[in-house]
């Protein structure tokens, strides 16, 4: 009996290590999953020659990929009203796995991304959560995005402009309200 009394006060010393790294594998592969619609869609825009749109919706799990079909408004700033007219292709809304939303998410706005950013249609979305855009050369904007799971755990994925790859970091706890550092 004293055995076992041993092994159960030592499982519940264990038990919270165990879920913070369950917690953490789940968070990584949801960022993963990102990682991979974000791969995908510099592919697609590589591939068909059309800007490809990652817009989400800050705290939420609900993001889309559009596509721009008039390319032209990347390039010229006074074509943007022609591409407005002929608003982007509507995706499908998807949802990030239950539990997780996007927590927060910067851009770095430069020329070509604020002349394209004119001709997406931002229905139902959030306009505080920055548009992300994948360009037919490969590039893409420079862009975070944070994804949080329901006990504050976060995780951020950079995206690099020039090369339009994207990165994972490392999984961070919430500051806690009142804690010193």
């Amino acid at each position: 009996m004293l055995v076992l009394a041993i092994l159960v006060a030592m499982g519940a010393i264990a038990w919270p290590s165990f879920s913070r790294a369950y917690e953490s594998s789940k968070l990584k592969a949801t960022a993963d999953k990102v990682l991979s619609i974000l791969g995908k869609a510099r592919v697609q825009a590589m591939t068909s020659g059309q800007t490809q749109v990652f817009k989400f919706q800050k705290d939420s799990g609900t993001y889309t990929v559009e596509q721009l079909p008039d390319d032209s408004a990347t390039l010229d700033a006074s074509a943007t009203s022609d591409a407005a007219a002929t608003s982007s292709s509507k995706a499908a809304g998807c949802q990030l796995p239950e539990g997780y939303v996007f927590s927060a998410g910067d851009r770095v706005l430069d020329d070509r991304t604020a002349a394209a950013e004119s001709a997406i249609t931002s229905s139902n979305f959030d306009t505080s959560s920055p548009p992300v855009l994948f360009y037919s050369d490969g590039t893409s904007s420079e862009a975070q995005l944070t994804i949080a799971n329901q006990n504050g755990r976060t995780i951020t994925i950079s995206l690099r402009s020039l090369t339009g790859t994207a990165h994972m970091g490392e999984v961070t706890a919430a500051a806690v309200p009142g804690a010193t550092q």
